[in-house]
């Protein structure tokens, strides 16, 4: 066994830390971490997770499994700040965002990403109406609409709306209801095969080969040390191109 000092630099502070505790918790006995900037971003990935986990026709490890957490950084500029704390632990650490320009500092921070993919759009909500058709918007919208928690300042799906009008409600109520109570897990679930959304789905496959190989190889197992996570930092992925 071994041990090191979690060092946080100047970028997370103490008061951080503690509300972020038992995330800090997960991702020190995780294998790779996949930092993503909110909750809604969370409870989405997790949800693709486990459809592509349920999908016979796809070889796929379930983060569970795989030893993968998912950490909420809380802003997509706050993103790329986590990549060198969890590099120095000896974790493979993944990092995507919102569409979004960083500075010199954070794209310097952002190497240490094993995979580092800017999703292209302006927010997930945007990403998922854009990339699931408006078929499975028009059944989502259909099965949220009795939920106590639909957001009815928005209305409901009128009889005969057109592609345009399922996609903007669609955008709207996701919108609405965001972070950890988001309903993206159902428009997820409502998804079947061939349906997920592409960017986010590659994303996950692309990682899942990462962690396979690290398997494979028996280079998984990580210690602390100098220069951890060199040789990955600042890939890209193909997948974030719409």
């Amino acid at each position: 066994m071994s041990s090191c000092t979690l060092d946080l630099g100047h970028d997370v502070k103490p008061r951080k830390y503690r509300e972020q505790r038992r995330q800090f918790a997960e991702a020190v006995l995780a294998n790779a971490v996949l930092v993503v900037e909110g909750g809604t971003e969370v409870v989405t990935y997790l949800a693709i997770a486990d459809a592509l986990d349920n999908d016979t026709a796809v070889t796929y490890q379930h983060p569970d499994l795989a030893g993968l957490t998912v950490f909420d950084a809380g802003g997509d500029a706050r993103v790329p700040l986590y990549g060198p704390i969890f590099a120095a632990l000896g974790k493979i650490v993944f990092g995507t965002h919102d569409s979004t320009s960083l500075t010199e500092e954070q794209k310097k921070k952002a190497e240490s990403f094993a995979i580092h993919l800017d999703i292209g759009y302006p927010g997930i909500e945007d990403l998922l109406v854009s990339e699931i058709s408006p078929a499975v918007l028009r059944k989502f919208l259909a099965a949220v609409a009795s939920r106590a928690d639909y957001p009815q300042h928005l209305g409901c799906l009128p009889e005969g709306a057109t592609e345009d009008e399922v996609i903007c409600l669609a955008r709207n109520v996701l919108k609405a209801k965001k972070g950890v109570e988001s309903l993206a897990p159902l428009l997820i679930a409502e998804c079947g095969v061939g349906q997920l959304p592409r960017t986010l789905t590659g994303l996950l496959l692309d990682i899942n080969a990462r962690l396979t190989t690290k398997t494979a190889t028996g280079s998984d197992v990580l210690r602390p040390a100098d220069g951890a996570g060199e040789g990955d930092a600042g890939e890209t992925s193909d997948y974030g191109t719409p």
